[in-house]
């Protein structure tokens, strides 16, 4: 019983991590999208370096 759980946590933390990784991508993808549907905000604002 304490193996099996021990396998499983083995498992499934890089799966998390993999998932967790895609879900930020994915965040920044649509922020992304947002910025470059809305040219005239983003250039209107100062630029931050």
């Amino acid at each position: 019983m304490h193996l099996s759980s021990f396998y499983q946590q083995w498992l499934l933390s890089p799966l998390l991590a993999f998932h967790s990784q895609l879900l930020l991508e994915k965040k920044q993808c649509l922020l992304h999208l947002l910025l470059l549907e809305k040219p005239l905000t983003i250039s209107s604002l100062p630029s931050v370096s």
